[in-house]
């Protein structure tokens, strides 16, 4: 099967991250990957970790605006249109894939050609938006041959009952196993973010600083782990992104703000995760971040802070969540200080992420979303569903 994966760039972002994985094990699999980006980005970010035999194809050079690379982005299109005619998928990702891959359906459409089917995977399900931002993002949706979604909420699930006749499927996300780190390099790294010797419990968390994430919200949760722990635990955030300034406010107004401290962008998870006794992150439902499934896998015990208005926190959840930041940290300071009950929860949930969030099962699960989706277009891929099996 011939796959594109289109994608704004190879940024260090859940989306970006998903598309990766997804495209290395499809390659690994002897599909023919290409990754179409919209602009330059630091090669050490993401492209150094991509199949020798994936090929990167850049729209835009660096230095241009928005608007430019959208433009740029729609004339790339037009100028190979024949060879994206000989693909079988493009698979858009993120706000860029949205409205580049729209133009290619319509194309598409337009010329009566049989191919690519064109998907998209709408990564930011349950992030806070504005209306008109969310609205645009279904109008692209709708325009599909099919659409994932990588968890639900209200607002998607009343889009699905409109759009009966759009193929809309729900697939986890999968992530690989972070890889661990030598016993000299996490007493280095927790040396260079200068988080004293004597400090016992460490509790953190990993994502994009950009405002959708809210990572400014943790801090109530972690004051409240403070006045429950004491001066016994710090706190960590990693990340970079445009909303560094607004939590950087959060932190320096807390009560807690000599331990919080910022790892800036984190190119090894692994680096992070081998400090942390608890990891906390957002969850919309029962679906949580890639940062948190890899903290899950590498064995460090997860809780989350719940984004779905009136979700209640249940025992069932592989991940307790609650949209009550004063109960989380209340949850968080209690198993921090039962040590038992923490290897537990970490056992627990290393096992489920480990059998329900790994990339080969993700990756099965859209081989199996691309042939039904070429199917109800009367369309014919390449490349059979054992090809990327679990």
């Amino acid at each position: 099967m011939r796959i594109v994966h289109l994608l704004p760039g190879l940024t260090k972002g859940g989306g970006e991250r998903v598309a990766a994985d997804l495209a290395n094990h499809q390659a690994a699999a002897g599909h023919e990957v290409a990754i179409l980006v919209g602009f330059e980005a630091d090669a050490a970010l993401l492209a150094a970790s991509l199949d020798p035999s994936i090929r990167v194809r850049l729209i835009a050079r660096a230095g241009r605006g928005r608007l430019s690379q959208y433009r740029e982005g729609l004339a790339w299109v037009w100028r190979n249109r024949a060879w994206l005619r000989d693909q079988d998928v493009v698979h858009c990702h993120l706000t860029y894939g949205a409205v580049i891959g729209t133009f290619i359906r319509l194309l598409r459409r337009w010329k009566g050609a049989p191919r690519p089917i064109v998907v998209e995977t709408y990564h930011a399900v349950g992030m806070p938006m504005s209306r008109p931002r969310r609205w645009l993002a279904a109008r692209f949706a709708s325009y599909r041959d099919g659409l994932i979604l990588m968890a639900e909420d209200g607002y998607w699930c009343r889009f699905r009952q409109k759009h009966p006749q759009l193929l809309v499927r729900t697939i986890l996300n999968g992530v690989s196993p972070p890889g661990r780190v030598s016993a000299g390099d996490a007493p280095a790294f927790r040396k260079s973010l200068a988080i004293p010797e004597d400090v016992e419990l460490i509790v953190g968390t990993i994502g994009a600083l950009r405002e959708e994430r809210r990572t400014e919200a943790f801090i109530p949760v972690f004051e409240e782990m403070s006045r429950r722990l004491g001066r016994s635990a710090h706190f960590l955030i990693g990340g970079e992104g445009p909303a560094r300034n607004r939590v950087e406010e959060a932190i320096r107004t807390s009560s807690i703000a000599e331990r919080v401290h910022l790892a800036g962008l984190v190119q090894t998870p692994a680096d992070v995760l081998a400090l942390l006794d608890l990891y906390v992150t957002l969850n919309v439902g029962s679906t949580t971040g890639i940062a948190a499934l890899e903290a899950a896998m590498a064995g460090v015990p997860v809780l989350a802070l719940q984004l779905v208005e009136g979700y209640a926190p249940s025992e069932h959840d592989w991940i307790w969540s609650t949209s009550d930041q004063i109960a989380l940290g209340e949850r968080a300071a209690a198993l921090l200080v039962d040590h038992s009950a923490r290897r537990a929860l970490a056992e627990r949930q290393q096992a489920h992420a480990m059998a329900r969030h790994s990339v080969p099962v993700m990756a099965a699960e859209y081989m199996r979303f691309y042939h039904e989706a070429a199917a109800r277009c009367g369309n014919s891929v390449s490349g059979g569903l054992d090809e990327v099996g679990p």
